[in-house]
């Protein structure tokens, strides 16, 4: 669960973005959070995703 995820996923449905496309933007986003997480070396920081 991570409340930042979760908020762009209800601005999306709000939007009226079906559960499809709504589901491939959050893999798109878990990608390039873990992306950034390899690639520096620094373990995930939520904090940090909120700013």
């Amino acid at each position: 669960y991570n409340p930042t995820l979760k908020a762009f996923a209800e601005r999306l449905s709000e939007k009226g973005k079906p559960f499809k496309v709504i589901m491939c933007a959050l893999m798109r986003k878990l990608i390039h959070l873990v992306w950034g997480v390899l690639k520096s070396g620094r373990p995930f920081e939520p904090e940090v995703v909120l700013a």
